[in-house]
């Protein structure tokens, strides 16, 4: 609680009242209102003209694009064409930036925060808040209006291609929990959050940008499961919601997915949970929609059975601005709805402060951005998450003299091979005599003897595996199992998903950090040498093996008993 009174002291905006009244705009320019479009630096020129002449009303920078300076540089640009507009009604700027392995813009220099499912491991009630909080108040300082986050679906199938460890768990009454906990630290450090993805996509096995999935749930079990962290983060004030591109037959047919679905989007979400505030699609440029429908057709079908805002991405603004004009000038879709969305829209940039106050300020971004307060807190999170679900073999913490060896071994995809050299940096500080080898997900033939050639005379040995979207790699198992054989005694490390164990369930020693990000590879080598007992607890069931909330501890004699 220290630490989150000393951040309420600098509140950077609480949300104001507000509605969208006397405004006078032409179709074209209320049809902007309703269109967001994904941004970087090759859409940025192209998509001047259309902000000054007031016909787009929302951009989404792409993931990784951008540093803090070039974001502060491009919002405050776009909001001087936005004001240079006839209507004069601000741009708000969105970002995917969930925190953890996945969902984070890492080039932005921001405090880096462990993933959703690692927040929930956590003992701390208040970490959820904290770093929605931040990360708000961050993206604010930059002029970034909108998080698409938190992640409300509940994580309940361990074959999950997309969710897994974006979510809090696989507990609906945790999920929504920490849910609204985040929803109030966005919303208090002034980041309009959107609770996604309705009405769930925990339980799929099927990505929803490669593909439609299908949820063939009863109307109970949806609403058990499902649908009750957004009944209960709606209910606590969720100002924005986003859709999923998921059929779930029992509400929308055989075929059509929830964005698509008035069952879904009228039917349940403002009818049976009583959602009041704004619906926002997933990008219309996903495999789930461009598989069956061309954008422009579903973006103006979306918004026809009840969507607010229509995300697409970078190459579709024109045509569906054009065909979205022509369905209400064709009376397809009557104007009460498009005024209906455009209220929506507008009224929460009210809220917002956005009519004035839209853009960044540098002051507090040199403040905020990547501050050493908020790398600490970051850094609290994650030693906290840490989980020790084994510690057979060689029992941790380890204790090596200084002529002992280790040898760590880690599989890793190309985008965290500085985070494998960040854990392999901090585990020599500790124990310098390590020896340390980085493979891909697909470590060859002549990797994997190279491994058990080292870890034969190896005194300790850790080996992290990694996957996210799909089961191990054969080859990752393989690596694992040799390496058993040549040091049975080994501790295993999962990198990302806490399920990894299921494909070496006789490891003697395992832990999961759910997520590769600095402060969690910071917070594993400080487990390993007992600086720190874990306290974490696992969120998610894993089956056959380890219930949920389960987490080891040792007896900590002179190590601290966690942060």
């Amino acid at each position: 609680m220290k630490n989150m009174k000393r951040l309420l002291c600098f509140p950077f905006l609480l949300f104001l009242v507000g509605k969208a009244d006397g405004l006078s705009l032409t179709l074209e320019e209320k049809v902007g209102q309703v269109l967001m479009a994904a941004m970087d630096e090759e859409t940025l020129p192209r998509q001047q003209a259309w902000i000054q002449t007031g016909r787009l009303g929302g951009v989404l920078l792409r993931h990784d694009r951008f540093t803090a300076k070039e974001v502060l540089k491009t919002t405050n640009q776009i909001q001087e064409w936005a004001t240079s507009s006839k209507p004069r009604i601000p741009v708000w700027v969105a970002v995917d930036h969930e925190g953890g392995a996945v969902f984070t813009q890492r080039t932005l220099g921001s405090a880096h925060f462990p993933s959703q499912m690692a927040i929930a491991a956590s003992p701390n009630p208040d970490d959820a808040y904290l770093a929605a909080f931040i990360i708000a108040q961050e993206l604010r300082s930059m002029g970034v209006h909108i998080d698409f986050a938190p992640v409300l679906d509940v994580n309940n199938n361990p074959d999950n291609p997309v969710i897994a460890i974006r979510s809090y768990g696989e507990n609906p009454e945790s999920v929504a929990r920490l849910g609204i906990r985040a929803v109030h630290g966005f919303q208090n450090g002034g980041v309009l959050p959107v609770g996604k993805h309705f009405p769930g996509h925990g339980d799929t096995r099927v990505d929803s940008h490669l593909g439609l999935p299908i949820i063939h749930h009863t109307l109970t079990r949806l609403e058990q499961v499902e649908l009750y962290p957004f009944r209960k983060a709606i209910r606590a004030g969720l100002p924005a919601v986003m859709t999923a591109h998921i059929v779930f037959p029992v509400l929308t047919g055989p075929e059509l997915p929830a964005t698509l679905s008035p069952a879904v989007l009228i039917g349940v979400l403002r009818k049976k949970l009583g959602f009041k505030g704004m619906i926002v699609t997933d990008s219309m440029d996903m495999g789930a929609i461009t598989g069956r429908w061309p954008v422009s057709q579903a973006a103006t079908q979306a918004l026809q059975e009840g969507a607010d805002l229509i995300l697409i991405g970078k190459g579709s603004l024109e045509e569906t601005h054009r065909a979205m004009v022509q369905a209400f000038r064709e009376n397809r879709i009557p104007l009460s709805r498009l005024n209906e969305a455009v209220n929506h829209v507008v009224g929460l940039k009210r809220r917002l402060g956005l009519f004035r106050n839209p853009r960044g300020n540098s002051v507090w971004m040199k403040r905020m951005v990547g501050s050493k307060a908020h790398w600490r807190i970051a850094q609290g999170i994650a030693d906290r998450s840490i989980t020790l679900l084994k510690n057979g073999g060689d029992p941790l913490p380890w204790e090596l003299r200084p002529e002992e060896t280790l040898l760590l071994v880690l599989s890793v995809g190309s985008r965290f091979r500085d985070d494998a050299e960040l854990l392999a940096q901090e585990v020599k500080k500790r124990h310098p005599k390590t020896e340390f080898l980085a493979f891909s997900p697909d470590p060859s033939a002549s990797e994997i003897r190279k491994a058990v050639r080292m870890a034969l005379p190896a005194d300790k040995v850790l080996v992290g595996t990694f996957q996210w979207g799909k089961a191990l790699q054969k080859s990752q198992v393989r690596l694992v199992k040799k390496l058993m054989e040549a040091h049975p005694g080994l501790v295993a490390a999962a990198l990302m998903n806490p399920y990894d164990v299921r494909s070496y369930p006789e490891v003697r020693g395992y832990l999961v950090i759910y997520g590769i990000t600095p402060c969690s590879m910071k917070a594993l080598a400080k487990v390993l040498f007992g600086e720190f007992a874990p306290r974490g607890k696992l969120p998610v069931g894993i089956p056959g093996l380890f219930p949920r909330g389960s987490g080891l501890a040792w007896k900590t004699g002179n190590q601290k008993a966690g942060p």
